[in-house]
């Protein structure tokens, strides 16, 4: 089973994924996201209704143990996983020290979740509701059309790609990611909190938040290794230089996250400056220093009065990640 629904868009491929949506439906069995309903009540009562006999199914009690005694595994290994799965690829070494998890629960994980698509016949019912995804794919595309926050991004960083992928995720509601599986990138993304149709899920309501959340995943997969690299030096950071961000994000002591994040968020603020209001570019900076990030307007300091000065010294982000680290990382242990 390869396939998955599709439109293009501004030299992006705007999908919706059948392994991602059968592990959304595996969540919503396994009842971990019952307070994230994201305007799909429609959606998830007709997952309650179709897979009624399969809650007690090894997948879903499998995805259960892992979610109750992984936390690491709660953030992207799922999609990841499943990604990676699709399109029959190896993952990453890096990714089971990431998450804590073993080759051996990662692939019969997979094993059980490729067993629940063919004994529920969960193809029957995402073919059923492709019109549905189609629509909310449509209505995305339509409304982000004014907006190319990926060529900002690469820009930005000094770099390209050409292999984008907006994964629309209709079943899995936790959060959003950025992914790369080999040349391509993914940024699959949740429906908004809020929404501008009659109970109906919205991938595009606020389009602050929507456009720069497509430069914050296109991001990582380019941000996240040249974070990585540093990794040696980075060993004798303290926490403490990340104090307020630690306290307010789900990161556990991770260095590494709490750099990605303040360096993407950073840039995200400087695209929002670009191409919306004041008032738009001051709350959105105002969230992010209320989330734990007090050291983004220190980050947008240096971008603006050093790395977007002086490109013909630094021509890509690699170039000054140097002084960008040395600024983030306020003392050593």
């Amino acid at each position: 089973m390869r396939t998955k629904t599709r439109i293009n868009f501004q030299q992006i491929s705007i999908e919706t994924n059948p392994y991602i949506e059968a592990m959304g439906v595996l969540f919503h069995l396994a009842d971990y996201q019952r307070n994230e309903t994201r305007h799909n009540e429609r959606y998830k009562t007709d997952i309650q209704a179709f897979f009624a006999k399969f809650k007690t199914h090894s997948a879903v009690l499998h995805t259960k143990r892992l979610m109750q005694e992984n936390m690491y595994v709660r953030y992207n290994a799922p999609v990841e996983i499943m990604l990676y799965s699709f399109f029959h690829k190896s993952l990453p070494k890096l990714f089971y020290k990431e998450h804590s998890i073993t080759k051996k629960e990662v692939k019969l994980w997979v094993r059980f979740v490729k067993l629940f698509i063919r004994q529920s016949h969960f193809m029957q019912f995402y073919y059923a509701h492709e019109p549905y995804y189609v629509h909310n794919m449509q209505t995305y595309a339509q409304t982000m059309q004014p907006f190319s926050p990926q060529n900002f991004l690469f820009s930005f960083l000094g770099t390209r790609s050409k292999n984008l992928h907006i994964i629309c995720m209709h079943g899995l509601t936790t959060s959003n990611y950025g992914i790369r599986v080999g040349k391509q990138l993914y940024c699959c993304i949740r429906p908004y909190k809020e929404t501008r149709f009659a109970n109906e899920v919205d991938f595009a309501c606020n389009l602050p938040y929507s456009t720069s959340l497509v430069l914050h995943e296109f991001a990582h997969s380019f941000i996240n290794p040249l974070t990585h690299s540093y990794k040696k030096q980075l060993q004798n950071v303290s926490p403490l230089c990340f104090a307020s961000i630690f306290e307010k994000q789900a990161y556990g002591n991770h260095i590494e996250t709490a750099i990605n994040e303040s360096i993407i968020r950073s840039i995200e603020c400087l695209y929002i400056e670009t191409f919306f209001t004041n008032k738009e570019a001051q709350v959105f900076l105002e969230n992010y220093i209320q989330e734990g990030f007090t050291n983004i307007p220190k980050l947008i300091h240096i971008f603006k009065n050093e790395y977007m000065l002086n490109r013909k010294t630094y021509p890509t982000i690699k170039d000054f990640y140097p002084k960008l680290l040395k600024t983030l990382c306020c003392s050593t242990k």
